[in-house]
């Protein structure tokens, strides 16, 4: 369902529409390469996703700009294990991250979706998630905590490159220009479902910390069981030793 702040197409640059429309052409034309192992990771960000950020308003090329100071950050490399590829901020402040994987990549699974997700969600800063290997690209609200076995939970956008003209309005909400007026917060569901998903990660660290220590003094008495007598140390005095160290 398109968001209330999605604007017309005719509300949008015309060299921005342009440009996205030459790159889901240039996409479309040699669609069978781009979806081969020829075609990696990296060529894919600096082929179609720089420009199409570039075409949404984001400026992607600040030389001499200290990379913590950059209105968008990138990691270089097939490897970035543990990072986004991509961080979008707005006056210093996060927005968005983005997940890229090449477009051979089928980015609508489980182990996928949860790794975009925990990217942004664990850092506390951002209010969304992008993934995308530029044929299929997803918004997700992380503001939600992630769970792996339900990898539709939190989606806000969904969107083919072949639906980006027509759909201009709502790809637009992720434009430099509607994240600094705060329309894209437009996406984020206020069902209370969604609402009581809401849970910041150190209170859901808090959460889990609390099981974990159940659990682990039920496994303490477990296996110990018999030689409690002759400890001085409760179950909740060892637990806690262990939870610290």
């Amino acid at each position: 369902m398109a968001s209330q702040a999605a604007v017309g197409k005719d509300e949008i640059p015309e060299e921005s529409v342009a440009g996205i429309d030459a790159l889901v052409y240039a996409y479309a034309a040699q669609r069978d390469y781009y979806e081969s192992p020829s075609f990696n990771e990296t060529e894919l960000r600096t082929d179609f996703l720089n420009p199409l950020f570039e075409a949404l308003g984001w400026r992607l090329r600040q030389a001499g700009v200290p990379p913590n100071e950059r209105e968008v950050q990138q990691e270089h490399g097939e490897h970035t294990q543990g990072t986004p590829d991509y961080t979008f901020r707005v006056d210093g402040k996060v927005t968005f991250f983005i997940e890229a994987k090449a477009p051979r990549v089928n980015i609508n699974t489980e182990e996928i979706i949860h790794q975009a997700k925990s990217y942004a969600w664990s850092s506390g800063e951002a209010k969304f998630a992008v993934l995308t290997n530029f044929r299929h690209l997803f918004v997700f609200d992380a503001s939600q905590k992630p769970q792996r076995e339900n990898k539709a939970l939190g989606i806000v956008l969904n969107l083919r490159c072949d639906e980006f003209i027509a759909r201009l309005g709502e790809l637009w909400l992720l434009s430099r220009e509607k994240v600094r007026s705060g329309d894209i917060d437009s996406l984020i569901p206020r069902d209370t479902r969604s609402r009581r998903r809401r849970i910041p990660v150190d209170k859901a660290f808090l959460g889990d910390l609390q099981e974990w220590r159940v659990e682990l003094a039920k496994s303490v008495y477990r296996e110990n069981w018999p030689e409690f007598k002759g400890l001085p140390e409760s179950v909740t005095e060892i637990t806690h030793r262990m939870l610290d160290r």
